[in-house]
Formats: structure tokens, sequence, C-alpha cells
């Protein structure tokens, strides 16, 4: 039996106000041939499959597109999808009594028993095949109760023990199932694991880091003796610490311009009996991504050495010369070129903007608000105009720390 393990898609992102849905579309084209030329048997997508509980009807219409072009392939008989901390659980598992009928099994909520999420897949002949314990993303809720004068590592401690207490029953539940027979048994996750034996991730994981230390990381030697773990949650393809049946498949495209450098894959499990065999299929760049950084002959030297395809760019402008219009000047570079700016960071002025005003004042002494003031001093801008400036700042950081109270 063939397994495809992917994660991460995040449907519906967007880079600087860029939609990535072409570049989706692209991948989902790619995964769809790549399932039909192995003739692969089942699908595993390890969460965030949406990038935000609401995602924008373009991307539903890719998600269902593919899901109905996916059932029609030959030799392909199962598809597991569970939530990642993207995803809204209920979105998630509004249409799953409809798509298990094309063998298409979706978990978004964590089940109150969890023998509940696993499932049992069947081969062309009507027999046992594979066995997944199918966890979503499990969330503070799902596994711990609140205690009145609990500390924080009390509660770190009960999360952990609550994850590791969900994934043995569903465990348990698969290894009844299963009783004598050699049948694989595959568990998915959507979670921040590391290894005891080296509590380093790779950098740049394509997550923004919401924990502090070692909080919330879960120990991956609290999973089961899964036959393959599946994960989802780092955007980096990677095992971990050096156990290759525990793997993060990492995100299809490259969701930032600090993954700009890596190569993506998904990975590939082929089962005999119970041993699988672990390969991985690199995916093409549907959206090429570059980071430029230097003074501005140098940034017009490397973007006369770009390919001639689309680039999307993210400038680090680091030179002594004060430019007023930088954007303009940095676009005039690439006039007759297919390549657009998504990003500029003008080193510069955030030095003599944030550069002390005497000797006791430093960022840290800063709020926000004077900031922004030292801005309009360091930009020389009239008085008259200030006020305006400053209401719209003020609007601008309000939205902000809304929109941030929304999402967390």
């Amino acid at each position: 039996m063939l397994i495809f393990h992917t994660a991460d898609w995040h449907l519906g992102a967007q880079l600087a106000n860029h939609r990535r849905a072409p570049e989706h579309q692209a991948f989902l084209r790619w995964l769809l041939q790549q399932i039909a030329n192995h003739q692969a048997n089942a699908l595993i997508i390890a969460g965030d499959v949406f990038d935000t509980t609401t995602p924008p009807t373009y991307a539903q219409e890719t998600y269902f597109h593919f899901l109905s072009q996916l059932a029609d392939l030959p030799h392909f008989r199962h598809a597991i999808i569970v939530a990642g901390n993207h995803d809204s659980p209920s979105f998630l598992d509004a249409p799953a009594p409809m798509l298990s009928h094309l063998n298409i099994h979706v978990i978004g909520s964590t089940k109150a028993n969890p023998a509940d999420e696993v499932l049992v897949l069947k081969n062309e002949f009507g027999e046992d095949e594979l066995i997944v314990c199918a966890v979503p993303y499990l969330r503070e809720r799902d596994v711990r109760t609140s205690q009145a004068g609990e500390s924080q590592s009390d509660k770190n401690q009960k999360v952990i023990q609550g994850t590791a207490k969900h994934y043995a029953e569903t465990f348990q539940a698969a290894c009844a199932i299963r009783g004598e027979r050699q049948i694989p048994i595959v568990g998915t996750g959507h979670l921040f694991c590391t290894s005891t034996k080296n509590s380093n991730i790779e950098q740049g994981d394509g997550v923004r880091e919401l924990y502090v230390g070692t909080l919330n990381r879960f120990p991956v030697e609290l999973f089961p003796a899964f036959d393959y773990l599946a994960l989802g949650h780092l955007h980096i393809p990677q095992n971990i610490h050096s156990n290759q049946l525990i793997r993060y498949s990492g995100s299809p495209i490259q969701m930032g311009f600090g993954e700009c450098t890596q190569q993506k894959s998904i990975t590939t499990i082929q089962f005999e009996r119970t041993t699988p065999k672990l390969d991985t299929l690199s995916i093409p760049v549907f959206q090429r991504l570059a980071k430029l950084s230097g003074c501005l002959k140098e940034i017009q030297q490397q973007i006369a050495d770009l390919p001639d395809e689309c680039v999307w760019l993210e400038i680090h402008y680091t030179g002594a010369e004060h430019i007023a219009d930088l954007r303009t000047t940095l676009e005039s570079c690439l006039k007759n070129t297919p390549h657009y700016i998504l990003k500029i960071r003008n080193h510069h002025q955030r030095e003599h903007t944030l550069s002390q005003q005497n000797e006791t004042e430093s960022l840290e002494n800063l709020d926000i608000y004077q900031v922004f003031e030292r801005c309009l001093d360091a930009n020389h801008i009239p008085l008259e105009q200030r006020p305006e400036l400053q209401h719209r700042y003020h609007d601008a950081v309000k939205t902000y720390q809304e929109s941030e109270f929304h999402q967390s």
C-alpha cells in the first residue's frame, strides 16, 4: 500500500496582500498527477488545510474541486483529512458525511471518545488494509480541565499529560481492532513536538513562535508505537531527532520570504505488512520568492541576475545613502522585468529613526506612539501635516490590536 503524506496547505493565504491561489492550484494539479503516476492508494492531509477559520470562497472551491478529482483517480482508495490550528473544526466536519461516501474521511473536531477517531480502511477486495488514528489538532480545552490557582507550569504539564492520554487511548483502540493481524497503524497529529534527546527545532520552520522555551512542545517519546506518524504544523519537511517514522511533511509552497530557499516535498510511505519504506517527492516551485540585500548598486546587480521568470521580492536596503522615495527608485530598476516588490526594509531609515535622541533615550524607553513621533521627526514632516498622520496611525494601531485579539 502506498500512502502520500502532506500538510499545511493554508488555502486562502496571502503574502503582502498577494493571493497564493495560483500556486495552490498548480500544486494540487501536480499532486493529482503524482498520485496517478505512482498509483498511490491513500492521501493524508495532517492539518491546516485552510489559512483561516473562515476561508474565502475561492479557497473552498479549490478544496472541493481537488477532492472531486481525487475520488475519480484509479487505484486511489482513501483520503484522511484532519484539522489544524488554522482550520475551523466545524467547517471541516460539516461536509464529512457526504465526503465519506467518496472514501474521504474528515476529522475536524476532537471526539469525546478517542476511539471514534480510529478509521479502518479497506482495500479493493473489502479487506482491512490500514488503521488510522486520525487525531486532529488538540486544543487545550480538549485535553485538560482548569483549576483555580494553577501555575503556568501546572497547566502545561496537564496539556502534555492530556495529549499523551488521548494518543494512548486512540492507539489502544486501534490495537484492539488489529489484534494479531499484520495491518499497519498510522497516526496523525498537528502539534509542535520535539525530542527530549534534542530540543532544537530547525530554524525558520515557518510557524510564528508562540511559546517560551519548551512550553507546549510535546515530547516525541510520549507518542505510542505507531508504524508511522504523519505530522503537520512545521513548514520544513523534517524528522523529529533521528526517528524517520515520525515526520513533518512541511508546507507545499514557500509561505513567506523566510522559506524562500527551502525545498518543499511530500512524503511517500510504502507499506509491506507493517514495515514502512519512506521516500520524498520534491515539489516544483510555482512562484519564486527572493530576498535581496545591499546598497542600491548591489541591489541593482542582484535584480539583473534574476531569472526571466516572475520573482516576488523582499528587498533590504542597507546603504548609507538616504534615498527619499526608496520604493519608486527600486521599482524603476524593475522596469521591463516580470518581477514585483512585495516588501521593502529600509535599514538606513530604521537605524536613523530609532537611534538615540540623547544619551538616555533608547528604543526600550519608547512606546509605539513615541517611535512614530521620532519617525515624523526623522523625515522632517511639517507640523501642519502631523495631526492627520497621527490620527491615522492611532486608527491603524487600534485596528491591528483588535485583529490580534480576535485571532488569539
